[in-house]
């Protein structure tokens, strides 16, 4: 069902400044399936979030459970970590292009147009402050 794609994900960066987890939108797209024009993206309470720039960009909040994977041993394998539902942002601030960068091809055919961007996560105090990591 939407939103409960196990075996997909997205690189994420933990920001221990942030206090909310953002979801650029191709993130959202890819691990729920969700679109701007969405009903349940429309309804959302909004954040807005102000730049080191000082560019804003208004986001909807969605109360979600994300899942983290942390390698155990050396083998590559993933460990499957549950977090508790926070609300979590949607929006492509400034800083994504940064840290996931832009796909190869753009969006309209023939790989013309924009390069959108790739779909990543920032993982905030939300997310980080209901169970102890250890960062190594």
């Amino acid at each position: 069902g939407r939103g409960q794609r196990e075996s997909v994900s997205v690189p994420a960066m933990v920001d221990s400044g942030s206090a909310n987890t953002i979801l650029n939108w191709p993130a959202a797209e890819k691990l729920l399936g969700l679109q701007r024009d969405d009903r349940v993206v429309r309804d959302a309470p909004i954040i807005r979030a102000v730049g080191v720039g000082g560019g804003q960009v208004d986001m909807p909040l969605l109360t979600l459970s994300l899942g983290l994977g942390a390698e155990t041993g050396g083998g590559g394998e993933l460990e499957l970590l549950r977090a508790q539902p926070v609300q979590v942002a949607i929006g492509d601030v400034d800083v994504f292009a940064d840290i996931a960068g832009y796909e190869e091809q753009g969006s309209w055919p023939l790989g013309l147009g924009p390069k959108p961007l790739r779909p990543a996560a920032i993982l905030g105090q939300d997310v980080l402050s209901h169970q102890r990591y250890l960062f190594a």
